[in-house]
């Protein structure tokens, strides 16, 4: 499992990149009726207020588009302390 921070500080905790974008539409208030549509609905958000593109072809592209925009960041266990949790049941 591997735990990531938001830059609105969000904590998710997921194994694989299509379950984090699954944990990230579900806790957000996107009207996205899928993962694939909040994806391109987030990636628009994220280049209107950064100017980074965030690809959408697929969840392991757009979490490392995300990660290299700054939006979402890999958390070490130091620095998992003390943020609430979204997790995969």
């Amino acid at each position: 499992m591997t735990t990531y921070l938001t830059i609105n500080e969000e904590k998710f905790v997921a194994d694989r990149a299509d379950e984090l974008v699954n944990l990230m539409h579900d806790s957000s208030l996107a009207r996205a009726s899928s993962d694939q549509e909040f994806m391109k609905e987030m990636a628009g958000r994220v280049k209107f207020a950064t100017g980074v593109a965030i690809r959408t072809d697929d969840a392991e592209a757009f979490i490392a588009d995300l990660i290299a925009a700054g939006y979402l960041k890999p958390m070490s266990d130091d620095e998992e302390e003390g943020k609430d949790v979204h997790e995969e049941k």
